[in-house]
């Protein structure tokens, strides 16, 4: 594979996994906003229902991120791999390091969400 078929094939997949993460990530934050709240659309919702859209879409969401980047970086990785330019490979290796990075802070921050989730959603609890 040519340099310049190695540059615009990690240009491409850095455009198109960035557009793509940071719509899943308003995705998941704004389901966040909605389980924190308890309010979907302006109706209030019951905590049951709350746990639900913390299982069945907020994780499910986190999941996706942390396991998209972390194929997008491979994939990173491996295309500068075949890049004999030191500047292409550079690129390669940042937008690698970028996604990994990513990943990680998905993964950390995302345990730190669920826990406070589950104190939020206990809290909201009658009685």
């Amino acid at each position: 594979m040519s340099d310049s078929s190695v540059l615009l094939s990690i240009l491409g997949f850095l455009a198109v996994g960035f557009v793509s993460g940071l719509w899943v990530t308003r995705m998941a934050n704004d389901r966040m906003d909605e389980i924190l709240s308890g309010v979907v659309k302006g109706v209030s919702v019951p905590e049951q229902q709350r746990w639900l859209m913390l299982t069945n879409n907020w994780l499910p969401y986190a999941a996706f991120l942390i396991v998209f980047l972390t194929i997008l970086g491979l994939g990173f990785y491996r295309l500068a791999g075949w890049a004999q330019d030191p500047m292409v490979q550079l690129i390669g290796y940042f937008s690698a390091m970028m996604c990994a990075t990513a990943s990680v802070f998905w993964l950390a921050l995302g345990a730190i969400w669920v826990l406070h989730f589950r104190s939020v959603l206990r809290q909201s609890r009658p009685g």
